[in-house]
Formats: structure tokens, C-alpha cells, sequence
């Protein structure tokens, strides 16, 4: 995952349009911005926003959960930190 594939969306969809479509601030467009990627949960509308729009929208900009592998461990986020 790129910082730089994040920017290259939000500046692809714009901003405005991203928090229009997401109903979220634009502070959590600036956040996501600054961290380089986006809450999983926002994948729905963002990788539609990107399909319409044709921009390419790898899974890695999305900050996926995994499993731990152990039972009852913690999960973590895809940088590997503890959730």
C-alpha cells in the first residue's frame, strides 16, 4: 500500500465529493490523507466511487483487520499494530 495511491483517490474523487458520498467531516478525508489509508469501512462507497469514476483502487488503501492466528489473541490492523 502507497500513501500516494490514497492521495491520488481523494484527489481523483475530491474531497467534497468523498465526504458527500461517505457522510463523514472533512477532517476524516484529511486524516485518512495524512495516515495513507482508508477505514475499511468506507470500501463499499469508495471503491464504487472509484469504479464510476475509473480510478484503480487496490485493496491495500483500506486498513484491514486480520484474525490473529492464535485463539483469543487481539486483531491487527494491516501495519501489524494491535487493535
Amino acid at each position: 500500500m502507497s500513501k500516494q495511491d490514497v492521495i491520488r483517490i481523494i484527489d481523483a474523487l475530491t474531497p467534497e465529493a468523498m465526504t458527500s458520498k461517505l457522510g463523514v467531516t472533512s477532517h476524516s478525508i484529511r486524516q485518512a490523507r495524512h495516515v495513507g489509508s482508508f477505514p475499511a469501512n468506507w470500501f463499499a462507497v469508495v471503491s464504487e466511487m472509484c469504479r464510476s469514476a475509473g480510478v484503480d483502487c487496490p485493496l491495500a488503501v483500506f486498513n484491514w483487520r486480520s484474525p490473529e492466528k492464535r485463539a483469543g489473541g487481539a486483531a491487527r490492523d494491516n501495519k501489524g499494530e494491535t487493535q
